[in-house]
């Protein structure tokens, strides 16, 4: 069933641009009003046709109304989900409210190290231990890689998300070996389609 906002198929708002995206918002809301664009640091459409909208100040807007401040980035996923991950690492989510979303934000635990892809959401908490949302088809997952961690990275060259205990470096869902290797592990920044939120 195909979804429309303001007459545009949602998934085609999921591709927009942020000037796209702004002066669709601004043409058909008033949720833009004395707000440049040069003050908006992304916007997002979810499936049930909220309009999020994070300023350069940190200010989350959805629908119009002030939701959160101090916001570091927004994590979409699918639509269905979007979060906002404060710059003291706290993840929120703004489009749904089920105990999955409760997961996550575990009562506003303020994670060590957060890492965003469009499909899942992994995040270190200060005592070691590993927290996922998001979806994780044909994947395997060792329990013991969620306990007791030094870091989390991301290995670019085999598209990876990694785990690092007691000095070694393991595949989260165990895409590859790395029993053998030293790979050049990444751990902090923005990329294409991923995110490393760090201390």
């Amino acid at each position: 069933m195909e979804v429309k906002l303001f007459g545009v198929d949602i998934v085609k708002l999921y591709n927009y641009n942020l000037d796209k995206a702004y002066n669709f918002v601004k043409d058909n809301t008033d949720y833009l009003v004395d707000i440049g664009i040069d003050e908006v640091k992304d916007i997002n459409f979810s499936a049930v046709k909220d309009i999020v909208i994070l300023l350069k100040d940190g200010t989350v807007l959805v629908n119009g109304i002030k939701r959160l401040e101090n916001i570091k980035t927004l994590a979409f996923m699918s639509g269905l989900s979007i979060f906002a991950i404060s710059n003291d690492h706290v993840i929120t989510c703004l489009t749904g409210n089920d105990e999955s979303y409760s997961y996550i934000n575990n009562d506003n635990c303020k994670y060590r190290k957060i890492i965003v892809t469009p499909l899942v959401i992994v995040a270190l908490s200060t005592n070691g231990d590993i927290r996922l949302f998001g979806t994780l088809c044909d994947q395997v997952v060792d329990y013991k890689l969620y306990f007791d961690l030094d870091d989390i990275g991301y290995v670019e060259e085999n598209d990876d998300i990694i785990v690092i205990k007691d000095g070694k470096v393991f595949s989260l869902f165990h895409q590859h070996d790395y029993s053998n290797d030293k790979p050049d592990v990444l751990v902090e920044g923005p990329l294409d389609d991923l995110e490393i939120i760090g201390e």
